[in-house]
């Protein structure tokens, strides 16, 4: 594992994230409570230093807490406004607490400052983040999603769900969930799970067991899994949905984008209508999987995908 993914799989893992914002609430305690030199300004100062400081420690404490919550919260109004209220809580109560303070006072006009530093974050969380289109991809594998979600990141803002109950096995829809779960917390991105329903999958493609790969038990496949991620994508609000079942060279990419467009019409979903393995995205995809240490199955999913040993 490189250093640079090392440090990334830090930067989003969900522990660190809660332990930096932890950090952050006791130093504004410890800020807004103490009588140090530097800050022992009476609570109604109109010194500018202490309303930047003011904007500066309530505007980093919104980005930290927005970066906890977009990894729960599939609309973007809740990503960005229960981050805002817990924040300007927080502002507001050690505000009031500091006409306790020997020294300190409550103060209207640093009240004011920890608001425009909330505004000011909120501001540059929907530039660079939120403003983007909303897009659920419907995720087979951890492998096959694994080399587009950082370019995906550039121009969306991803979310992955895990639908598949095509999985013969327990066991295995276990591995491929926690290869999904290792790639959604590694991107720091938002992953939902399906209820496994295999049996409903074998009633689904009955009377297709012998047909051969890519032909019609495939189809039926592959619409059962994509509709479920339209339905939801229209439930939550995404502006578009995919699949990653694209990037594979194996899979029938024609027909799954004719399904996609077909729910596009059936849920009014939008579908985004791009081939994941196109160019280099196959081979990409196995390098990224392997640099992350992702389990790497050797068949489709199904029982009938298993080669005979």
């Amino acid at each position: 594992m490189t250093k640079k993914i090392l440090l990334q799989k830090i930067w989003h893992n969900l522990a660190f994230k809660s332990a930096v914002a932890a950090v952050w609430l006791w130093v504004i305690w410890f800020l807004m409570e103490s009588r140090l030199p530097y800050i022992a300004l009476p609570g109604n100062s109109d010194h500018y230093i202490d309303k930047l400081i003011h904007i500066l420690i309530f505007g980093i404490m919104t980005l930290l807490t927005w970066r906890i919550f977009k990894v729960f919260w599939h609309r973007r109004w809740a990503r960005i406004v229960w981050p805002c209220v817990l924040v300007a809580a927080y502002a507001y109560g050690t505000e009031y607490y500091q006409q306790f303070v020997p020294g300190r006072g409550m103060s209207t006009v640093d009240l004011i400052a920890s608001f425009a530093g909330i505004i000011l974050a909120v501001a540059l969380i929907y530039w660079q983040r939120e403003r983007k289109p909303s897009l659920l991809v419907h995720l087979c594998c951890g492998p096959c999603a694994a080399g587009v979600m950082r370019s995906l990141k550039r121009d969306y803002f991803p979310a992955l769900l895990f639908a598949n109950s095509n999985l013969d096995t327990p066991e295995e829809y276990s591995l491929r969930y926690k290869a999904a779960k290792k790639l959604a917390n590694f991107y720091g991105l938002i992953l939902v799970k399906s209820t496994y329903a295999h049996d409903d999958w074998l009633k689904l493609v009955a009377g297709h067991e012998t047909a051969p790969e890519r032909g019609s038990r495939c189809l039926l496949c592959y619409r059962y899994r994509m509709s479920e991620t339209a339905i939801a994508a229209k439930r939550y609000g995404y502006d578009y949905f995919a699949t990653s079942l694209t990037t594979s060279p194996y899979k029938n990419r024609t027909a799954i984008m004719d399904i996609g467009h077909q729910l596009e019409e059936e849920t009014g979903a939008k579908f985004l209508d791009v081939n994941f393995g196109a160019g280099s995205g196959y081979q990409d995809s196995i390098k990224a999987s392997k640099q992350l240490g992702l389990y790497r199955q050797k068949y489709c999913g199904c029982e009938y995908s298993r080669k005979p040993s």
